[in-house]
């Protein structure tokens, strides 16, 4: 971000059938109380924030997956980033996990950001945490797609386009196996695009016609 620089962004799902519900108004909800600590080598704690998220209501007893992005800034370097989860209803004991997480420096550099992969993706009514450019992005966190599953929406930001001598370039999508390096041609796409700072992508990539196997998907930002 432009205005406060390098941020984490942590995307949690939680698997609905493994929580506990209490009944609210309208249906059930459950409460996970949520603790995430960011230490760097020398283990000084660089962000930390703890809260309870609230599932969304429940209908009929269908029990369907949720999920939270939590982002907090922190500069370029390695980290390790610790978060417990706490089924307040169930109260079943601690769960916790550790995550190794090393931030690049995108200040001044054109580079793209991670690609995020959408489990679907509307337009934004009203901002909340999952809203970024205009539209509201679920993650997905799978890597698996089932042959019901036709499309893969995805949104990347690319940065500091501004500092090539042009004010267009272009974007490159291309998808890779893994196992052969072979570019499935029929998937490349190349969008041109006006440089600012901060430019963002959303994309959505018809994969109905895509054969089974395992795939990478690539960006790359050219010139002129």
């Amino acid at each position: 971000s432009p205005e406060t620089g390098n941020y984490a962004e942590i995307q949690i799902q939680f698997v609905g059938y493994s929580l506990k519900y209490e009944p609210t108004a309208g249906g059930l909800r459950s409460k996970v109380a949520i603790d995430i600590v960011a230490v760097n080598a020398s283990n000084d704690t660089l962000a930390a924030d703890a809260y309870v998220l609230e599932s969304p209501v429940m209908r009929d007893s269908i029990i369907e997956d949720f999920f939270d992005i939590i982002r907090f800034p922190l500069a370029p370097g390695k980290y390790n980033v610790h978060i417990s989860l706490l089924d307040l209803v169930g109260n079943t004991g601690e769960m916790r996990g550790e995550i190794e997480m090393q931030i690049p420096t995108y200040a001044r550099k054109i580079s793209v950001s991670d690609i995020l992969i959408a489990e679907y993706a509307n337009k934004t009514v009203e901002p909340t945490v999952f809203s970024k450019s205009g539209y509201d992005i679920i993650p997905r966190i799978s890597n698996f797609y089932p042959t019901d599953l036709t499309s893969l929406p995805y949104y990347a930001e690319l940065y500091n386009s501004d500092m090539l001598p042009d004010s267009l370039f272009a974007v490159r999508q291309r998808i890779i196996s893994t196992t052969d390096s072979k570019e499935m041609l029929e998937f490349t796409r190349y969008n041109k695009m006006a440089t600012a700072p901060v430019v963002p992508l959303f994309r959505n990539i018809d994969i109905s016609k895509l054969p089974s196997g395992s795939y990478r998907l690539e960006l790359a930002m050219l010139d002129r």
